[in-house]
């Protein structure tokens, strides 16, 4: 008996973690299992998601921190989400953005899957089942064990697993969620001095209690506004102003990094996925302009000379690896170039024509941004009816040699569409979690 009720807990816990939708432990597992302190912690929705990467900072800087963020996540959750950081990692800072800061009266626009987001990585304790009895009170759901048990909620999701739900496991990216489009934005014009009135919506009053706890745990906070679209700007900067005001009253920080544009050397035309969000090349010049502020602003202690410096490494090493298998699924050129961008990883591209690279959009200023020149070559090295190739290798220290080939992709060139695609088609992104229904 004792023997079927073993195996029975056994089938439950690998059923559990197979069934269950990944997008929360990929980003937030290693924290919670593996990262230890981290000096700052960012939170808020997709756009810090996008643009804020801890291993640049880790770095240049010698900064531990971990993105928490997570898309679509409302501040009533964030919330939820800085109280369970701070009590696992200990941090002197965090960053919470001002993006999905409400201040509707009333609704604080929480819905089933921002939450399943945020909370399903949190481990069993106060703070989840604090969670989810807001989750209750507020009607989001009727049941708590829907936030309990994975295989209570996604008992159902049998019939539809796939291959990422066994190939693509924790992210070593430490939260950042690389953004691999490109999209045409428009420059802000800044503005310091409008104020939109405060009317005390369910956002803002979760804003404050997130005030009171870093006061009460002595944590350093800094409200930021991420850099976007001048639509999105012109949409939020009155309230950031009005809540920075506050946050400068409370005794914390607020900063627009709207403001430092032109010291990042932001490029509207291809440094943005949407009108709000950052890709690969904008994320990492947001995070080497803030990384800069984070230093000046509080202080930190460059912690690559520690004994963190083993652990911070060994997740460059997992980093590499996710990457490694992350381009497997990349079929169009230019996401391939910007998921290959890794420290330990290094890029060589071969090209039919050299004509290619100027009309594929932002390829370019992709290869510029990577520090390659495209190679001209021909069939004995593309192949027949190939038109270029990317090899992607381990990086070795040795001057003149070459590390090991992890993978390597050819591309053909649709002139009419002007893409650069393994199949000569336009394919799809891929879309590792796709949203949990409501």
């Amino acid at each position: 008996m004792a023997v079927f009720v073993l195996l029975g807990a056994l089938l439950w816990v690998l059923l559990s973690g197979l069934l269950k939708f990944k997008e929360s432990y990929h980003f937030k597992d290693v924290f919670y299992k593996e990262a230890g302190n981290c000096d700052v912690l960012f939170f808020g929705a997709s756009h810090p998601h996008n643009a804020i990467d801890p291993l640049l900072l880790w770095d240049e800087y010698g900064i531990t921190s971990y993105n928490l963020a997570a898309s679509g996540e409302p501040i009533a959750l964030t919330y939820f989400a800085l109280k369970s950081g701070i009590e696992t990692a200990n941090p002197k800072v965090v960053v919470v953005d001002i993006g999905k800061i409400s201040d509707d009266v009333g609704h604080d626009h929480v819905h089933t899957g921002e939450s399943h987001k945020t909370l399903d990585a949190i481990p069993f304790g106060n703070v989840k089942k604090e969670a989810v009895r807001y989750l209750v009170d507020t009607g989001v759901t009727e049941d708590p064990w829907d936030f309990l048990s994975n295989m209570y909620t996604y008992h159902s999701r049998v019939y539809e697993l796939d291959r990422y739900d066994f190939e693509v496991g924790a992210s070593h990216a430490m939260g950042w969620d690389k953004n691999l489009r490109i999209v045409k934005s428009d420059p802000p014009v800044l503005d310091k001095e409008s104020r939109k009135e405060i009317k005390g919506g369910e956002g803002v009053k979760a804003y404050e209690k997130i005030i009171k706890l870093c006061k009460e745990k002595n944590v350093k906070l800094l409200l930021t506004m991420i850099p976007g679209h001048a639509g999105y700007y012109s949409r939020r900067i009155g309230r950031f102003n009005a809540l920075a005001d506050y946050t400068k009253e409370q005794g914390f920080d607020a900063i627009d990094l709207n403001d430092g544009a032109a010291d990042m050397e932001l490029n509207y035309d291809y440094d943005f996925a949407s009108t709000s969000h950052m890709n690969v090349m904008g994320a990492e010049k947001v995070s080497r302009y803030f990384g800069k502020i984070l230093k000046d602003m509080y202080g930190l202690q460059d912690m690559r000379k520690t004994e963190s410096r083993d652990r911070w490494e060994g997740f460059h090493k997992g980093y590499a690896d996710d990457i490694i298998r992350y381009l497997g699924y990349e079929n169009e050129a230019t996401a391939f170039l910007m998921m290959s961008k890794c420290r330990d990883l290094e890029t060589e591209v071969y090209i039919r024509d050299k004509g290619i690279v100027d009309n594929v959009y932002a390829l370019s200023y992709i290869l510029d941004f990577l520090g390659i020149e495209a190679i001209e070559a021909g069939d004995e090295i593309l192949g027949e009816d190939k038109d270029a190739l990317i090899r992607v290798y381990d990086r070795n220290a040795a001057e003149g040699s070459r590390g090991n080939l992890r993978i390597e992709k050819s591309f053909i060139y649709n002139e009419e569409e002007m893409l650069l695609t393994t199949t000569g088609e336009a394919t799809e992104r891929v879309n590792y979690f796709p949203e949990v229904e409501e």
